[in-house]
């Protein structure tokens, strides 16, 4: 090789070194962006999930105060029945 090529042959290696890199470069951001990418398809889907969750939580709060209610008005209701009961058998004799 002469002298005056081997600047050009040096050129030539580093762009290819270059070129090398930027492709490395890409590549390797490609591969974090389908991971960020997935992560918050992830994150999505459990906030769906969390919110199904509130959801269902407060109709259950709702249907569990409906149930404590019938189940109040019930024993009030037996505690009268028997209390009404208990006086007729003993008052009326």
């Amino acid at each position: 090789m002469e002298p005056n090529q081997l600047p050009e042959v040096k050129d030539a290696l580093q762009k290819r070194d270059i070129e090398d890199l930027v492709k490395e470069v890409r590549e390797g951001f490609v591969g974090v962006h389908n991971r960020q990418d997935q992560t918050n398809g992830k994150v999505l889907k459990n906030i769906a999930d969390i919110n199904a969750l509130q959801v269902w939580n407060e109709k259950q709060a709702i249907k569990d105060k409906y149930n404590k209610l019938i189940w109040y008005l019930f024993t009030v209701a037996l505690s009268t029945i028997v209390g009404l009961v208990t006086y007729l058998l003993l008052h009326h004799q």
